[in-house]
């Protein structure tokens, strides 16, 4: 697809309208989801401030923002597992500070059948009430932690145990993590652990070949009807991951609409002509707007 929009439009009376009549008439609806839907969520990766807040110690030593830590040179164990078990503790294993975005597009796309592509590792989809069994998480899940030197297809394993125990553990003057005995260790050969997130050719995707294969299932199924893809929130960090999937499906399926979300990086490809909805806004209001409007209609 060569030629793409440049400009979306702006959210109206209009265009909720449109939207929440492709919703209806959609048989099959496929979410596509990328670092937008977290920010709605209250987890902005490139918000300076809030980390700042949050991780003081760690912003002296030179990361300043969520995103800053991917790939960061960490200075020791200590530090590098002080920081990931709060991080995980705050993005995982504790409710997001507006789960409201999440719980509104859960309602609206109940009544259909659906399926989630999403690069965000923060599993709240699943979180939402969404379907496990039908969520692709490409990037992994900071649900589990996995051996750096990939010993084995199957050595991942369960975060969540670990985050309990080693918080309490945590120096947050230092933000260190203060016994080194609780830094973890592969179960299979005690090599070095590392979250379960697409970071390097060391990331182990076994834990989410089965729901990528459910959702190439689930799109030859979707074939014999009409399919709405919503992608919400998905920029250009990782394209291949969800933005340009999504535009390949829509392209490919005859009966297909997209209608894409996004604040910053609205443009949709213009081949798809009346096919495609583009939308310059955040998802939250969005959302907010379908269902202030199914609640008149009830």
């Amino acid at each position: 697809m060569r030629e793409r929009r440049t400009k979306g439009t702006a959210l109206s009376r209009e265009v909720v309208e449109r939207v929440d009549r492709l919703l209806t008439e959609a048989d099959h609806v496929l979410i596509t989801a990328g670092a937008g839907m977290s920010v709605d969520a209250g987890f902005d990766y490139t918000d300076e401030r809030q980390f700042g807040r949050r991780y003081p110690r760690m912003a002296e030593r030179g990361p300043r923002c969520r995103y800053h830590v991917f790939g960061y040179p960490w200075p020791s164990e200590a530090v590098q597992w002080g920081h990931l078990a709060r991080h995980l503790q705050e993005l995982r294993f504790q409710p997001p500070p507006n789960p409201t975005p999440y719980l509104q597009l859960c309602a609206l796309t109940a009544h259909r059948d659906r399926f989630v592509l999403t690069s965000n590792a923060d599993d709240l989809f699943e979180r939402s009430g969404f379907d496990p069994s039908r969520i692709w998480t490409r990037q992994g899940s900071y649900s589990r932690l996995q051996c750096l030197a990939r010993c084995h297809d199957d050595a991942t394993w369960p975060a969540e145990q670990w985050v309990r125990a080693a918080l309490p553990c945590v120096d947050l003057a230092t933000e260190e993590l203060v016994d080194a005995t609780l830094v973890p260790r592969c179960p299979r050969c005690g090599g070095r652990a590392m979250l379960n997130v697409r970071g390097g050719d060391w990331f182990i995707d076994k834990p989410y070949q089965p729901q990528a294969h459910r959702l190439r299932a689930w799109l030859d199924q979707a074939a014999s009807g009409r399919l709405l893809v919503l992608d919400v929130g998905s920029g250009f960090n990782t394209p291949p991951v969800v933005r340009w999937p999504a535009e390949e499906i829509a392209h490919r399926h005859a009966d297909a609409h997209l209608v894409r979300v996004n604040r910053d990086h609205p443009a949709v490809p213009a081949e798809l002509g009346a096919r495609a909805l583009s939308l310059a806004c955040a998802g939250a209001p969005l959302w907010a707007a379908l269902t202030e409007r199914a609640a008149v209609a009830a």
